[in-house]
């Protein structure tokens, strides 16, 4: 028998299944920040910024200062200081102004120095200055001519010398001296003048004197005058007197210091000069007032009570120096 021809079916054609991502595919949405929205975000830690000013944590006193690189508060060294009430604390120590010193650390103060010392370089002590010295803020120096001091004594100086002393020496005196007698002195000085001739002067004399009437200096540097000797005198003239007046003949002075001479009295004469006393005329002569010669009385006359040569009364006779006329006989 004839067989029917196979027909073969082909299997129906399989459209795929399209995939659940057969829609337009598109990216996943980026999820929000992993930390939950619902709590604040935090922050990264980091370290504190620098506020403007720096405040330590720690507390600093005065005579320190605050450290920044130790975060620490530091005494002062010698010769400097801090003086504050507050934070912001220093950071550096204040130098002791010039003429103050400051021997230990940690000191809110620096010292002046007493009167007649000085600060060292270091300005971590006084130096102390020797008498015959000032100071000024830095060092020492020496009194000049005519100054001195007993102690160092301030930049204001050394003290002067009054009229009538001298200081010991040139410089660096720490007294004054009087000037001996018969020296002065007006200014400041480290020596005293002598008196010139004519004058005198006491000790610590700012001046010489004249020598007053009958006496007389001859010498520079008197201590005093001398009287002048008898026979001689001086006047006050109101200038130095060196030497004493000579009584000219006719004159005398007997006592020494005298301001004048004295005439001869009538009967007496002195014939040289300088004399201390007058001389008699001889018998049958005679004289007047201030005589340096006497006179022979004549025959006819007489002499008086006073030594003068008078003519001889009537009814009477005279014989050369008789004091008395004779009656006429």
């Amino acid at each position: 028998p004839t067989s029917a021809p196979t027909t073969i079916t082909p299997p129906p054609t399989l459209k795929p299944t399209p995939s659940p991502t057969s829609l337009p595919v598109f990216p996943p949405t980026p999820l929000p920040s992993p930390t939950p929205t619902s709590t604040p975000t935090v922050l990264p830690t980091l370290p504190p910024s620098p506020l403007p000013t720096l405040t330590p944590t720690i507390e600093c006193v005065k005579g320190q200062y605050y450290e920044e690189s130790s975060n620490t508060c530091e005494d002062c060294p010698a010769a400097k200081y801090t003086d504050f009430t507050e934070a912001p604390y220093p950071t550096d120590c204040t130098s002791c102004a010039t003429g103050f010193v400051q021997p230990l650390t940690g000191q809110d103060t620096c010292e002046n120095c007493d009167t007649g010392k000085y600060a060292n370089t270091a300005q971590t002590e006084c130096v102390t200055c020797e008498g015959g010295q000032y100071t000024t803020s830095s060092d020492c120096f020496d009194c000049p001519s005519g100054q001195y001091a007993p102690s160092a004594q301030s930049e204001e100086g050394c003290f002067e010398c009054q009229a009538g002393f001298k200081t010991n020496l040139i410089t660096k005196s720490t007294t004054c001296t009087a000037c001996d007698s018969g020296y002065y002195s007006i200014v400041v000085t480290s020596s005293c003048l002598s008196c010139p001739e004519g004058k005198f002067s006491g000790n610590a004399a700012s001046e010489c004197t004249n020598c007053t009437a009958g006496f007389y200096s001859p010498h520079n540097a008197s201590s005093g005058c001398l009287a002048c000797a008898a026979g001689f005198y001086s006047l006050e003239i109101n200038q130095p007197t060196t030497l004493c007046e000579v009584c000219e003949s006719g004159k005398y002075q007997g006592a020494t210091g005298q301001t004048s001479c004295n005439d001869c009295d009538a009967g007496k004469y002195t014939s040289t000069n300088a004399s201390s006393t007058c001389l008699s005329c001889a018998i049958e002569s005679y004289s007047i007032e201030g005589s340096s010669v006497c006179t022979l009385s004549s025959e006819g006359y007489y002499l008086d009570d006073t030594g003068k040569s008078v003519v001889c009364p009537h009814h009477a006779v005279c014989v050369g120096a008789e004091t008395l006329p004779r009656p006429y006989s």
